[in-house]
């Protein structure tokens, strides 16, 4: 079989046989001469290093539709190239290590505001925390003011030691990274009463260390207060967290301060007017006793009200004990006719001074031994002095207020009592006197050293 060989043919040469197999583009592969293709050639397109071209169309035609691609399978790996060059230094980051031979005294108070000239370069902005130190145990740390071309401005908050006086020889730098944002605190139950059973619910909660359950408790009714890890002991007025089995409980402290001092009383305002009496209401319970108020000028007296129940007495005015005063025995003979002596037992004072109206109760007691069945033994209550003149009572000196008891030869008690109002800053003045009364015979008193004289309101 005969065929021709073009000028040029080397076997020598290691071109390709076909010298359209090799083209430099896709578009010197569309240049083909539509004689020079045909089906099942395959031309190698020097910028596409993955595939082949396989002419798969009819001659002459050489359009982008009459080729397809072929991938041959990858071939070996090469030999690591050599190292490249270093590359160009990147840019600085923030800068804080500083020192400064500012001559200043590490502050003792605080705020103090300190300048140290520390050079230019560094990322100091203001707020950041910092730390300046002479060595490990004298330094200062503050907050950044403002950095200004070479001076830092800092605001002192606290101290250790106080170093040379002044320091010549600083180093400087950022006390601490500032943290990421920490969740925000809230209170989900407060006020609890804190028993078991709500210790279970928490528990069994979707509390966690970045989300706790917190609670305030009003009272801790535990069967056990030590059952708990981190919330030993009495829980109550504390603020407490559940975060999570792996965390457990937290106990935050008490929340509830000590109460405050009382504020000055105010001035005392002009009275108004008196309004309608309202309905009567009901009693509510009775508060703490406030200090007392200096006392305010006597108002005009209120019409009176409508007298309310009567509440639990209590002392006023301490009462008075002790003998009769003088023998202990008393003997008197009539002499054949009636025959009265009067003795005084007690005196008492007996003072309102609250501001508004008071009733009191005197009472007047006396135990004595008597041998007769012919004698009256009378107490009498006898005005002495005071302002009152309410209560239909003589003046000073007037018999008001008596008992008479026939007295028989054993112990006998002689009790008299009195009700008396005082108003507002009144006074009064009791004797509290006996009087024996003999018909016709001696009679013999001997008292058992005792005789009381109180007042109640």
């Amino acid at each position: 079989m005969a065929f021709d060989v073009e000028s040029g043919f080397d076997v020598k040469s290691n071109e390709p046989l076909e010298k359209h197999s090799v083209v430099a583009d896709s578009a010197a592969r569309l240049a083909l001469p539509g004689g020079s293709v045909y089906k099942g050639l395959i031309v190698y397109q020097i910028d596409d290093l993955v595939n082949l071209y396989i002419y798969k169309g009819t001659p002459p035609s050489n359009l982008s539709g009459d080729w397809t691609t072929f991938t041959g399978p990858a071939g070996p790996t090469g030999a690591p190239g050599n190292d490249g060059s270093n590359g160009a230094a990147g840019a600085d980051g923030d800068k804080y290590a500083a020192t400064s031979t500012t001559s200043v005294n590490i502050p003792t108070s605080h705020p103090t505001a300190v300048a140290l000239i520390i050079g230019t370069g560094f990322s100091y902005t203001p707020g950041q925390k910092v730390i300046a130190a002479e060595d490990s145990t004298n330094f200062f740390i503050g907050t950044v003011n403002n950095y200004t071309v070479d001076t830092l401005n800092i605001d002192s908050i606290s101290n250790t030691g106080v170093g040379s006086a002044p320091t010549t020889s600083w180093e400087v730098n950022l006390e601490g990274a500032v943290g990421t944002q920490g969740i925000p605190f809230k209170v989900d139950q407060e006020n609890v009463i804190f028993d078991d059973t709500l210790v279970a619910t928490v528990e069994g909660g979707s509390g966690s260390k970045f989300d706790p359950e917190v609670l305030t408790v009003l009272s801790d009714l535990r069967v056990s207060q030590t059952s708990e890890p981190g919330i030993e002991g009495d829980m109550t007025s504390h603020a407490i967290a559940w975060h999570g089995v792996a965390e457990g409980w937290v106990d935050y402290g008490s929340f509830r301060g000590p109460p405050g001092a009382s504020g000055a009383a105010g001035i005392q305002g002009i009275q108004g007017d008196q309004g309608i009496q309202g309905d009567q209401g009901i009693q509510g319970i009775q508060g703490i006793q406030g200090d007392d108020g200096n006392t305010g000028s006597t108002g005009s007296q209120g019409i009176q009200g409508v007298q309310g129940s009567s509440g639990q007495p209590g002392f006023l005015n301490s009462f008075h004990s002790g003998a009769l005063p003088g023998n202990a025995t008393i003997i008197i003979n009539s002499g054949g006719s009636t025959f009265q002596q009067e003795f005084l037992l007690r005196t008492l004072n007996i003072s309102n001074t609250g501001s508004t109206g008071r009733l009191f109760t005197i009472t007047g007691i006396w135990k004595a031994i008597a041998h007769s069945g012919n004698t009256a033994l009378r107490l009498h209550l006898k005005r002495n002095s005071g302002s009152p003149n309410s209560n239909g009572l003589g003046g000073p000196g007037a018999n008001f207020y008596f008992a008479d008891y026939y007295l028989v030869a054993a112990q006998r008690t002689t009790v008299i009592t009195m009700p008396l109002f005082l108003a507002a800053g009144e006074t009064f003045i009791v004797d509290f006197k006996y009087q024996i009364v003999v018909w016709n015979e001696a009679i013999r008193v001997s008292p058992s050293n005792e005789s009381f004289l109180m007042a109640q309101g």
